[in-house]
Protein backbone atom coordinates (compact mmCIF):
# COMPACT_ATOMS: atom_id res chain seq x y z
CA UNK A 1 0.00 0.00 0.00
CA UNK A 2 1.15 3.11 -1.03
CA UNK A 3 2.22 5.52 1.55
CA UNK A 4 1.94 9.32 1.61
CA UNK A 5 4.82 11.72 3.69
CA UNK A 6 3.25 14.75 4.34
CA UNK A 7 5.77 17.17 5.14
CA UNK A 8 5.90 20.37 4.34
CA UNK A 9 8.98 22.98 3.89
CA UNK A 10 9.78 26.25 2.43
CA UNK A 11 11.07 28.26 -0.59
CA UNK A 12 11.91 31.84 -1.18
CA UNK A 13 11.48 34.05 -4.19
CA UNK A 14 12.86 37.19 -3.86
CA UNK A 15 16.85 37.98 -2.52
CA UNK A 16 17.00 39.66 0.44
CA UNK A 17 15.27 37.72 3.82
CA UNK A 18 14.85 37.12 7.89
CA UNK A 19 17.58 40.06 9.50
CA UNK A 20 18.13 41.02 12.38
CA UNK A 21 21.38 43.52 13.59
CA UNK A 22 23.47 39.81 13.10
CA UNK A 23 22.77 37.83 9.74
CA UNK A 24 20.96 38.38 6.29
CA UNK A 25 19.98 35.86 3.68
CA UNK A 26 20.72 36.34 0.22
CA UNK A 27 19.48 34.25 -2.12
CA UNK A 28 22.29 32.55 -4.32
CA UNK A 29 21.00 32.80 -8.40
CA UNK A 30 22.68 30.52 -10.83
CA UNK A 31 23.20 27.20 -8.28
CA UNK A 32 22.80 24.90 -10.83
CA UNK A 33 21.00 22.34 -8.62
CA UNK A 34 17.93 20.80 -10.06
CA UNK A 35 14.77 21.92 -8.90
CA UNK A 36 12.95 19.36 -6.79
CA UNK A 37 10.11 18.90 -4.14
CA UNK A 38 9.56 15.72 -2.05
CA UNK A 39 12.93 15.66 -1.54
CA UNK A 40 15.91 14.76 0.93
CA UNK A 41 19.30 15.82 0.86
CA UNK A 42 23.04 15.95 2.64
CA UNK A 43 25.49 18.01 2.66
CA UNK A 44 28.97 15.89 3.11
CA UNK A 45 32.40 15.97 1.63
CA UNK A 46 32.87 13.41 -0.58
CA UNK A 47 35.58 13.46 -2.28
CA UNK A 48 37.68 14.59 0.96
CA UNK A 49 38.89 18.62 -0.12
CA UNK A 50 37.69 20.30 2.46
CA UNK A 51 34.49 21.63 1.34
CA UNK A 52 30.09 20.62 1.83
CA UNK A 53 29.31 18.49 -1.47
CA UNK A 54 25.81 17.93 -1.97
CA UNK A 55 23.51 14.52 -2.62
CA UNK A 56 19.52 15.52 -3.01
CA UNK A 57 16.92 13.20 -4.11
CA UNK A 58 13.38 14.36 -5.29
CA UNK A 59 10.37 14.81 -7.67
CA UNK A 60 10.52 16.84 -10.80
CA UNK A 61 8.50 15.21 -13.90
CA UNK A 62 10.09 17.42 -16.78
CA UNK A 63 13.95 16.25 -15.82
CA UNK A 64 14.00 12.95 -17.62
CA UNK A 65 11.60 10.94 -19.72
CA UNK A 66 11.81 7.55 -17.62
CA UNK A 67 11.70 8.67 -14.29
CA UNK A 68 9.97 11.59 -12.30
CA UNK A 69 11.93 10.86 -9.49
CA UNK A 70 15.76 11.09 -9.00
CA UNK A 71 19.04 11.30 -7.25
CA UNK A 72 21.92 13.46 -7.91
CA UNK A 73 25.26 14.41 -6.98
CA UNK A 74 26.79 17.67 -6.63
CA UNK A 75 30.36 18.49 -5.80
CA UNK A 76 31.16 21.84 -4.36
CA UNK A 77 34.46 23.80 -5.33
CA UNK A 78 34.84 25.63 -2.05
CA UNK A 79 32.90 28.70 -2.78
CA UNK A 80 29.50 27.49 -2.85
CA UNK A 81 29.17 26.31 -6.42
CA UNK A 82 28.05 23.48 -6.89
CA UNK A 83 28.58 21.33 -10.42
CA UNK A 84 26.72 18.10 -11.61
CA UNK A 85 29.11 14.72 -10.68
CA UNK A 86 27.76 11.97 -13.39
CA UNK A 87 29.78 9.23 -11.94
CA UNK A 88 28.05 8.15 -9.78
CA UNK A 89 24.56 6.18 -10.69
CA UNK A 90 21.84 5.70 -7.77
CA UNK A 91 18.70 4.73 -6.48
CA UNK A 92 16.04 7.62 -7.56
CA UNK A 93 13.63 7.97 -5.20
CA UNK A 94 11.15 10.76 -3.15
CA UNK A 95 10.17 10.73 0.17
CA UNK A 96 12.47 8.16 1.99
CA UNK A 97 15.45 8.60 3.04
CA UNK A 98 19.54 9.38 2.44
CA UNK A 99 21.91 9.04 5.10
CA UNK A 100 25.79 8.93 5.14
CA UNK A 101 28.35 7.27 7.24
CA UNK A 102 31.88 5.30 6.95
CA UNK A 103 30.39 1.91 7.24
CA UNK A 104 34.67 0.32 6.25
CA UNK A 105 36.18 2.82 8.29
CA UNK A 106 38.93 3.98 5.06
CA UNK A 107 38.03 7.47 5.67
CA UNK A 108 35.40 8.51 3.58
CA UNK A 109 31.87 8.82 3.23
CA UNK A 110 29.16 5.81 1.65
CA UNK A 111 26.07 6.23 1.39
CA UNK A 112 22.53 4.76 2.34
CA UNK A 113 19.09 5.32 0.14
CA UNK A 114 15.53 4.75 -0.16
CA UNK A 115 12.32 5.61 -1.03
CA UNK A 116 9.86 5.23 -3.55
CA UNK A 117 10.74 5.44 -7.20
CA UNK A 118 8.84 6.48 -10.30
CA UNK A 119 10.93 5.30 -13.17
CA UNK A 120 11.19 2.02 -15.59
CA UNK A 121 13.28 0.33 -13.50
CA UNK A 122 13.10 0.63 -9.78
CA UNK A 123 15.23 -0.58 -7.07
CA UNK A 124 12.45 -1.72 -4.46
CA UNK A 125 14.42 -1.69 -0.88
CA UNK A 126 17.55 -0.01 0.79
CA UNK A 127 20.87 0.14 -1.45
CA UNK A 128 24.61 1.00 0.23
CA UNK A 129 26.81 2.41 -2.02
CA UNK A 130 30.27 2.27 -1.21
CA UNK A 131 32.50 5.14 -1.59
CA UNK A 132 35.73 4.72 -3.56
CA UNK A 133 37.70 7.77 -4.24
CA UNK A 134 35.08 9.89 -4.82
CA UNK A 135 33.09 7.68 -7.28
CA UNK A 136 29.96 5.58 -5.50
CA UNK A 137 29.38 1.95 -6.24
CA UNK A 138 26.59 0.19 -5.73
CA UNK A 139 27.51 -2.51 -2.51
CA UNK A 140 24.67 -3.69 -1.07
CA UNK A 141 21.00 -4.28 -1.44
CA UNK A 142 17.75 -5.13 1.29
CA UNK A 143 14.98 -5.99 -0.63
CA UNK A 144 11.43 -4.72 0.24
CA UNK A 145 8.06 -5.88 -1.29
CA UNK A 146 6.93 -2.22 -0.99
CA UNK A 147 9.23 1.10 -0.96
CA UNK A 148 10.53 1.86 2.30
CA UNK A 149 10.40 5.09 3.79
CA UNK A 150 13.31 5.00 6.22
CA UNK A 151 17.45 3.56 6.43
CA UNK A 152 19.57 5.56 8.47
CA UNK A 153 22.67 4.50 10.28
CA UNK A 154 23.74 4.04 14.28
CA UNK A 155 25.45 2.45 16.93
CA UNK A 156 23.53 -0.72 17.80
CA UNK A 157 26.41 -2.62 19.91
CA UNK A 158 29.27 0.23 20.66
CA UNK A 159 31.88 -0.12 18.51
CA UNK A 160 33.26 2.33 15.91
CA UNK A 161 31.21 0.81 12.61
CA UNK A 162 27.95 2.42 11.58
CA UNK A 163 24.91 -0.64 12.29
CA UNK A 164 22.04 0.47 9.67
CA UNK A 165 18.59 1.09 10.80
CA UNK A 166 15.34 0.47 8.50
CA UNK A 167 11.57 0.69 7.57
CA UNK A 168 10.99 -2.53 5.48
CA UNK A 169 7.01 -3.76 4.49
CA UNK A 170 6.29 -1.78 7.33
CA UNK A 171 8.67 -3.26 9.86
CA UNK A 172 11.18 -1.77 11.69
CA UNK A 173 14.69 -3.63 11.15
CA UNK A 174 18.18 -3.19 12.46
CA UNK A 175 21.02 -5.02 11.04
CA UNK A 176 24.49 -4.96 12.54
CA UNK A 177 27.61 -3.88 10.02
CA UNK A 178 30.22 -7.01 10.15
CA UNK A 179 33.45 -4.46 9.82
CA UNK A 180 33.31 -4.48 6.13
CA UNK A 181 30.41 -2.60 4.79
CA UNK A 182 28.33 -6.03 4.96
CA UNK A 183 24.99 -5.60 7.11
CA UNK A 184 22.62 -9.03 8.22
CA UNK A 185 19.48 -8.75 10.09
CA UNK A 186 19.37 -9.12 14.31
CA UNK A 187 16.41 -8.15 15.10
CA UNK A 188 13.27 -5.73 15.06
CA UNK A 189 11.52 -3.10 16.82
CA UNK A 190 8.35 -3.95 17.40
CA UNK A 191 4.54 -1.96 17.95
CA UNK A 192 4.93 1.01 16.50
CA UNK A 193 2.74 0.40 13.56
CA UNK A 194 3.14 2.19 10.27
CA UNK A 195 5.92 4.87 10.31
CA UNK A 196 7.41 7.38 8.46
CA UNK A 197 10.56 9.00 7.59
CA UNK A 198 10.29 12.00 9.92
CA UNK A 199 8.80 9.77 12.35
CA UNK A 200 12.25 8.00 13.26
CA UNK A 201 14.75 9.43 15.38
CA UNK A 202 17.64 7.33 16.77
CA UNK A 203 20.02 8.97 19.03
CA UNK A 204 22.66 8.02 22.22
CA UNK A 205 20.07 9.10 25.59
CA UNK A 206 22.56 7.75 28.55
CA UNK A 207 26.10 8.59 26.37
CA UNK A 208 27.09 4.95 26.53
CA UNK A 209 27.91 4.36 23.30
CA UNK A 210 25.18 2.83 21.32
CA UNK A 211 22.13 4.18 19.95
CA UNK A 212 18.09 4.24 21.46
CA UNK A 213 15.33 4.81 18.89
CA UNK A 214 12.22 6.94 19.23
CA UNK A 215 9.70 6.23 16.88
CA UNK A 216 6.23 8.25 16.06
CA UNK A 217 4.23 5.50 14.68
CA UNK A 218 0.24 5.00 13.43
CA UNK A 219 -1.21 1.69 15.56
CA UNK A 220 -4.51 0.24 14.29
CA UNK A 221 -7.17 -0.14 17.34
CA UNK A 222 -10.51 -0.16 17.68
CA UNK A 223 -13.46 1.69 19.51
CA UNK A 224 -15.81 -1.06 19.83
CA UNK A 225 -15.78 -2.21 16.09
CA UNK A 226 -14.95 0.80 14.45
CA UNK A 227 -11.23 1.04 13.80
CA UNK A 228 -9.41 4.07 13.88
CA UNK A 229 -5.36 4.93 13.86
CA UNK A 230 -3.99 5.28 17.38
CA UNK A 231 -0.95 7.60 17.56
CA UNK A 232 1.67 5.65 19.11
CA UNK A 233 5.18 7.24 19.99
CA UNK A 234 7.55 4.08 21.69
CA UNK A 235 10.47 4.45 22.71
CA UNK A 236 13.55 1.85 22.33
CA UNK A 237 15.93 1.30 25.15
CA UNK A 238 19.32 -0.27 23.89
CA UNK A 239 21.02 -2.72 25.98
CA UNK A 240 22.67 -6.18 25.52
CA UNK A 241 19.70 -8.66 24.90
CA UNK A 242 18.77 -6.02 21.86
CA UNK A 243 16.34 -3.28 22.14
CA UNK A 244 13.18 -3.51 24.36
CA UNK A 245 10.13 -0.84 24.23
CA UNK A 246 10.04 1.09 28.03
CA UNK A 247 7.69 3.68 29.03
CA UNK A 248 8.99 7.15 28.23
CA UNK A 249 7.16 10.71 29.36
CA UNK A 250 7.22 11.82 25.45
CA UNK A 251 3.92 12.31 24.58
CA UNK A 252 2.03 11.70 21.42
CA UNK A 253 2.40 13.42 18.56
CA UNK A 254 0.23 12.73 15.05
CA UNK A 255 2.11 13.12 11.87
CA UNK A 256 4.19 15.69 14.04
CA UNK A 257 8.28 16.80 14.34
CA UNK A 258 10.11 14.70 16.98
CA UNK A 259 13.34 16.64 16.44
CA UNK A 260 16.60 15.20 18.48
CA UNK A 261 19.02 18.12 19.81
CA UNK A 262 21.30 18.86 22.31
CA UNK A 263 19.41 22.01 22.90
CA UNK A 264 21.57 23.59 25.83
CA UNK A 265 25.05 22.20 25.00
CA UNK A 266 25.43 20.10 28.17
CA UNK A 267 26.09 17.12 26.06
CA UNK A 268 23.19 15.17 26.48
CA UNK A 269 20.62 14.56 23.57
CA UNK A 270 17.18 16.64 24.27
CA UNK A 271 14.36 15.92 22.26
CA UNK A 272 12.03 18.90 20.57
CA UNK A 273 8.28 18.13 19.72
CA UNK A 274 5.45 19.51 17.87
CA UNK A 275 1.81 19.06 17.00
CA UNK A 276 1.60 16.77 20.13
CA UNK A 277 -1.87 15.43 19.76
CA UNK A 278 -2.60 12.48 22.60
CA UNK A 279 -5.40 9.59 21.56
CA UNK A 280 -7.61 10.98 24.54
CA UNK A 281 -8.32 14.29 22.76
CA UNK A 282 -5.75 16.72 24.35
CA UNK A 283 -4.02 19.49 21.89
CA UNK A 284 -1.38 21.31 22.94
CA UNK A 285 -0.87 24.98 21.25
CA UNK A 286 3.04 24.53 22.23
CA UNK A 287 5.71 22.67 21.14
CA UNK A 288 7.62 21.11 24.11
CA UNK A 289 11.55 20.46 24.67
CA UNK A 290 12.45 17.38 26.78
CA UNK A 291 15.78 17.93 28.82
CA UNK A 292 17.76 14.96 28.97
CA UNK A 293 19.31 15.42 32.79
CA UNK A 294 21.55 12.13 31.66
CA UNK A 295 19.25 10.00 33.68
CA UNK A 296 15.66 11.23 33.08
CA UNK A 297 13.86 13.77 31.16
CA UNK A 298 12.55 16.99 32.31
CA UNK A 299 9.39 18.34 30.34
CA UNK A 300 9.67 22.49 29.78
CA UNK A 301 7.54 24.30 28.24
CA UNK A 302 8.39 27.18 25.36
CA UNK A 303 6.80 29.58 23.59
CA UNK A 304 7.44 27.64 20.61
CA UNK A 305 3.95 27.88 18.70
CA UNK A 306 2.34 24.48 17.74
CA UNK A 307 2.85 23.35 13.57
CA UNK A 308 1.24 21.04 12.28
CA UNK A 309 2.59 18.79 9.14
CA UNK A 310 6.35 20.43 9.20
CA UNK A 311 9.93 20.54 9.35
CA UNK A 312 12.33 22.28 11.77
CA UNK A 313 16.13 22.34 11.58
CA UNK A 314 18.32 23.41 14.68
CA UNK A 315 21.07 25.72 13.77
CA UNK A 316 23.71 28.52 14.90
CA UNK A 317 22.71 30.82 12.42
CA UNK A 318 24.06 33.87 14.69
CA UNK A 319 27.44 32.43 15.22
CA UNK A 320 26.50 33.09 19.21
CA UNK A 321 27.54 29.38 20.03
CA UNK A 322 23.49 28.67 20.56
CA UNK A 323 21.17 26.64 18.21
CA UNK A 324 18.42 28.70 16.71
CA UNK A 325 15.38 27.32 14.93
CA UNK A 326 13.77 27.47 11.48
CA UNK A 327 10.53 25.85 11.47
CA UNK A 328 7.35 25.45 9.00
CA UNK A 329 4.19 24.04 9.11
CA UNK A 330 0.94 25.17 9.87
CA UNK A 331 0.31 27.41 12.92
CA UNK A 332 -2.68 29.42 14.71
CA UNK A 333 -2.55 32.63 12.87
CA UNK A 334 -0.77 35.64 14.33
CA UNK A 335 -1.68 38.56 11.86
CA UNK A 336 -5.84 37.67 11.20
CA UNK A 337 -9.13 36.53 12.40
CA UNK A 338 -8.02 33.13 10.71
CA UNK A 339 -7.94 30.21 12.95
CA UNK A 340 -4.64 28.85 11.32
CA UNK A 341 -1.94 29.57 8.88
CA UNK A 342 1.10 28.04 6.74
CA UNK A 343 3.81 29.57 8.17
CA UNK A 344 7.79 29.71 7.66
CA UNK A 345 8.96 30.73 10.73
CA UNK A 346 12.46 31.88 12.26
CA UNK A 347 13.15 31.72 16.36
CA UNK A 348 16.41 32.86 18.00
CA UNK A 349 17.76 31.41 21.17
CA UNK A 350 18.41 33.87 23.59
CA UNK A 351 20.24 32.06 26.79
CA UNK A 352 17.55 28.81 26.09
CA UNK A 353 14.75 31.07 25.68
CA UNK A 354 13.14 31.05 21.76
CA UNK A 355 11.75 34.13 20.74
CA UNK A 356 9.97 34.56 17.80
CA UNK A 357 12.12 36.73 15.60
CA UNK A 358 10.48 36.62 12.24
CA UNK A 359 7.07 35.82 11.11
CA UNK A 360 6.59 34.33 7.73
CA UNK A 361 10.26 34.25 6.90
CA UNK A 362 9.81 32.84 3.71
CA UNK A 363 6.79 32.08 1.84
CA UNK A 364 5.76 29.04 2.16
CA UNK A 365 5.54 26.12 -0.06
CA UNK A 366 4.92 22.17 0.85
CA UNK A 367 6.64 18.59 0.27
CA UNK A 368 9.89 19.08 0.53
CA UNK A 369 12.83 19.89 2.99
CA UNK A 370 15.23 22.53 4.86
CA UNK A 371 18.73 21.62 5.18
CA UNK A 372 22.32 23.88 5.92
CA UNK A 373 25.72 23.93 5.96
CA UNK A 374 28.75 26.60 5.66
CA UNK A 375 29.20 25.69 2.31
CA UNK A 376 30.92 28.73 1.09
CA UNK A 377 33.74 27.98 3.95
CA UNK A 378 33.10 31.76 5.79
CA UNK A 379 32.55 29.84 9.01
CA UNK A 380 28.61 30.57 9.16
CA UNK A 381 25.58 28.42 7.72
CA UNK A 382 23.46 28.76 4.79
CA UNK A 383 20.46 27.16 3.71
CA UNK A 384 19.42 24.69 1.18
CA UNK A 385 15.51 25.02 0.47
CA UNK A 386 13.24 22.48 -1.57
CA UNK A 387 9.30 22.38 -1.85
CA UNK A 388 6.37 23.02 -4.41
CA UNK A 389 5.72 26.47 -4.66
CA UNK A 390 2.80 27.56 -4.05
CA UNK A 391 1.17 24.55 -2.60
CA UNK A 392 0.74 20.79 -4.23
CA UNK A 393 0.00 21.94 -7.96
CA UNK A 394 2.54 24.47 -8.15
CA UNK A 395 6.50 23.50 -10.06
CA UNK A 396 9.36 21.85 -7.59
CA UNK A 397 11.72 24.39 -6.75
CA UNK A 398 15.75 24.48 -4.86
CA UNK A 399 16.80 27.34 -3.33
CA UNK A 400 20.20 28.10 -1.87
CA UNK A 401 20.24 31.01 0.08
CA UNK A 402 24.09 32.68 1.69
CA UNK A 403 24.10 33.81 5.20
CA UNK A 404 25.96 37.17 5.17
CA UNK A 405 26.38 37.41 8.75
CA UNK A 406 27.33 41.03 10.22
Amino acid sequence: MKKILLILTISLSYNCIAQNNKFVFQQKENHNIHDLADSNNVFFDYDLDGDLDLIISGYNKTLAEDSNTHTFLYTNDGKGNFTLDKRSTFMRIEYGKIDVADIDQDNDLDVVITGQELNRTKENGVVIYKNEKGIFKKHQKISGENYCVYAGFLNVNKDKYADLLIERNEKIEYYINDKKGNFSLKGELKGAGSVYEYGVAAFDIDNDGDDEVLLQGDELAYKGDKPYLKKNNLFFKNSSKGYTSISHVFKNTDQGIIHPVDINNDGNMDVFMTNITENSGAVFEKSLFYFNTGKAFKTIENDILKYNLGVSCFVDLDNDGDKDLIISGGRKALDSSAYYEDAIDIYENKKGKFILLKRQAFPYASQGSIHTGDIDGDGDQDILLTGYEGGFEGDPKTLLFINKLK
